[in-house]
């Protein structure tokens, strides 16, 4: 009962309608899975944030919608009006890795200024072998309203706790503009992990993503290459892409497919999209990655809400 009281009343100051019983009970079971879930090393080649993300290849540098997209490039906000979700990667399905997320954003809460904020952890695996922890917290910030060309950055508070036991702060700036055309074609680019001087982080590494969206008559298609920075030069992005699609309009069940293709490994992805009505305000997510150079899927499970 105390529970319920709590969400109830900070669902009426974010002026968000107050979430039925069965609602307040999943967010309170998800809250539970993040705090129990625990986590073995990370090799993917990207955040772990999002089943969307995951499904649809990991193409998400000009991917807008849904809550995991603020992450992805914060531009997105100034697109949605309300989003609030979460995710986990179980552990428990198989050897590696877990990671978590909780992102929230509204653009119109009960004291007239937006409020965002998003939260992530995983594990990853250090350059000697020991599993490291990533722990991140941040808080986007929209510079740029222009309808058509919008522009966000999120400062982040990041804690990494490397396999020797040290921890390690840093405070890395995302940057995110979005492009869209009155067709459905969006272009994003966002560049992520910027620092002032060295990057201390071993599971964040500074780079620059850039990609495009198109999507008509039910089917979302995105595409996003890769550039990691690496000392005084941009590696080159010949061998790494992504590639993913959403098929379903305005149905109930969707369907996510992705191909990522790394210069040593390539991976499949996909997944499926429960949506609560034809406008997905409510969705539950499930999408699974096969690594091939290790043979084996992980799998990701998300929960949103979303009002655009």
């Amino acid at each position: 009962m105390f529970v319920r009281v709590i969400i109830t009343m900070y669902f009426s100051v974010m002026k968000i309608p107050a979430p039925n019983h069965a609602f307040a009970l999943l967010l309170l079971l998800i809250g539970m899975l993040l705090v129990a879930n625990r986590s073995v090393a990370s090799q993917y080649p990207f955040d772990p944030v999002g089943a969307r993300h995951v499904g649809m290849g990991a193409a998400s540098a000009a991917m807008w919608m849904g809550p995991e997209a603020i992450y992805h490039n914060p531009a997105s906000l100034v697109w949605q009006t309300l989003t609030m979700g979460a995710g986990i990667q179980p552990v428990q399905f198989v050897d590696t890795p877990a990671s978590w997320w909780v992102h929230f954003y509204n653009k119109e809460t009960a004291y007239g200024v937006p409020a965002a904020l998003v939260a992530q952890g995983w594990d990853y695996t250090a350059p000697d072998g020991d599993n490291g922890h990533y722990l991140d917290l941040g808080l986007p910030v929209a510079f740029n309203f222009t309808d058509s060309t919008p522009g966000a950055a999120t400062i982040h508070f990041a804690f990494e706790k490397r396999g020797d036991g040290k921890w390690e702060f840093e405070m890395p700036l995302d940057f995110g503009f979005l492009a869209r055309h009155p067709s459905g074609a969006t272009l994003g680019i966002v560049a992520r992990g910027v620092t002032i001087g060295n990057n201390g982080l071993e599971s964040v590494r500074e780079r620059i993503e850039y990609g495009a969206s198109y999507g008509a008559g039910g089917l979302l298609v995105l595409s996003t290459s890769v550039l990691w920075y690496k000392g005084d030069d941009w590696e080159t992005v010949k061998d790494r892409y992504r590639i993913g699609g959403e098929f379903g309009g305005e149905s109930k069940i969707h369907v996510l497919g992705g191909y990522i293709h790394e210069p040593d490994n390539w991976f499949y992805t996909g997944g499926i999209v429960l949506r609560s009505d034809e406008t997905g305000r409510f969705e539950f997510i499930y999408s699974v990655i096969y690594d091939h150079n290790r043979e084996f899927f992980g799998h990701f499970i998300q929960y949103g809400v979303r009002w655009y």
